[in-house]
Formats: structure tokens, sequence, C-alpha cells
């Protein structure tokens, strides 16, 4: 049995035992089970953010994931699997959006809950920019998580949170590739991001039910880049998603396959 401990910043207490209810009924579900998971909930994105940016000043540790764009937060710096939550994410996408969001990080926690899975270096040899490979790092890890949440029945919460997030960032990407295309740098960064939605969402695809779905929304997030790019970002993550490694080895063949069918298409 794992051991939760909750800390709440200003939420109200139903909604504190509401999402405490959500974490444990996952890990009820699955075959691993974290023995200890710290779980803080906030009131607000903003307090949540800067929170999670004081503890990134704290252990000395940079990311870029701590980005406006994101909706709640995984680490394991305190030496445990820690979640950052906040309830407006509720409010802002939606209850089944929000707590697909929330189950997701759960999934970190219980996959990546480690430190080992924090500190990732990226190959000496690698080609692409620190930037690129931590996306990467980031869609290999989320691409294991929607397994394992695909295995244990969750589709139509975590198709809502893919739509959010896809939907909210689809007409600033249509805006700026245009200008990003022509620079190496930029470019490689929009397409690992891509790749990270395609990653995040692939395992789903298994759905007859929500499998047309998925391609329209698929379709529509990839739909301002050249045909020949977007087959290469969707035979990537279909090479991607078949490799039988652990996860930070298929962090190096991921990077490699990506610097061999993208890098060098956009150079």
């Amino acid at each position: 049995m794992t051991k939760i401990i909750t800390r709440s910043f200003g939420v109200d207490v139903n909604k504190e035992e509401k999402l405490k209810d959500t974490v444990k009924d996952l890990l009820l579900r699955v075959e691993y089970k974290p023995p200890l998971v710290y779980f803080y909930i906030f009131k607000s994105l903003s307090s949540m953010r800067s929170y999670a940016v004081s503890e990134e000043l704290k252990y000395g540790v940079s990311t870029w994931g701590l980005s406006e764009d994101f909706y709640a937060f995984h680490d394991a710096w305190t030496g445990a699997p820690r979640i950052l939550y906040a309830v407006e994410t509720l409010e802002i996408l939606g209850e089944k959006a929000g707590l697909g969001c929330l189950r997701h990080e759960i999934g970190h926690a219980v996959l990546h809950g480690e430190l080992e899975y924090y500190i990732i270096t990226q190959p000496p040899n690698s080609k692409i920019l620190p930037e690129t490979f931590y996306i990467i790092t980031v869609a290999i890890k989320d691409l294991e998580v929607s397994n394992l949440l695909f295995r244990k029945g969750f589709i139509e919460d975590q198709l809502a949170f893919f739509k959010s997030i896809v939907y909210k960032e689809m007409s600033s990407q249509r805006a700026l590739w245009p200008i990003v295309r022509e620079n190496h740098k930029l470019a490689q960064v929009h397409l690992a991001s891509l790749l990270k939605d395609l990653a995040f969402i692939f395992p789903f695809k298994a759905s007859y039910e929500f499998r047309e779905e998925i391609e329209k929304v698929v379709n529509e997030d990839l739909s301002h880049l050249s045909r020949e790019v977007k087959a290469n970002l969707v035979d990537l993550v279909s090479e991607i998603a078949k490799l039988k490694l652990a996860t930070l080895e298929k962090i190096r063949e991921a990077t490699r396959l990506f610097e061999r069918k993208i890098l060098f298409s956009i150079i």
C-alpha cells in the first residue's frame, strides 16, 4: 500500500478529498505501487507554478518544464515521487480533462518516481539542442504513462486532456511555423514538441471507439507541416512505440532516431 502525504495550500476540504480519492483509485489499480507519494494541492495555477520555481532553485536544478502552459508537475527531488496540482486546473480544463491531467501525473509518479528519471544526461555526440533533448525525454516518459493508463482503461479523460492542450496551442503554432521553419534551432524544438504530442496520444489510437476522433485531432495538430515532415513525425513515433527498452535506453534511441529522421530533414 502506498503512503500518500498530502499538503494543501488554501484548498477546500471537499475538493482536496476528491483529488486524493482520484490518486488512491489509480494507485490501487496499478501493479507496482511506490511506497510513498507526496501530493501537493494548490488553489491556483500561479501559486503552484511559483512553488515549482522555488523548488527548482532550492534543489539547484534547471529544466525547461516550468512552463506557463503546464497544469501540473511531477518530480522526485525529495527522493520520492511528488505531484503538484492546482484545483484551478479543473476549472480551466473542465472536470474530465482536469482529472485526466491528474491521472497523467500519477502515472509519472508510478513509472518515473526515482531521481534517475530527472537527471538524464544528453549523449555527448548528440547534435540536437539541450531544449530539444529535454522535450524528447518528456515525450518518452509521456508515452510510457499513456501506455499504462490505456491498459487501465483511462482513455476518454486522457483524450479530453490531450485535446485541451492541442487546441490551446494550435493557432499559435500555425502562425509561428512560417517563421520558425526558417530557423534550424527553433524548428527542431517545435518539431520535438509535436513529437511529444504524438507520443502522448499514440497508445490510445488502439481504441476503436476513439480512433477516428484521435486521428482528426492529430491531423489538425500537424496541419501546418509539409506532407514529408508530417509523415516523418508519424513514422518516428510509431517506431519509438515499438522499442522494447528501459526508459533511459529508449530516450537515447529516440534521440538518435529524431536526429536521423527529423533533424537532418530540416537542415
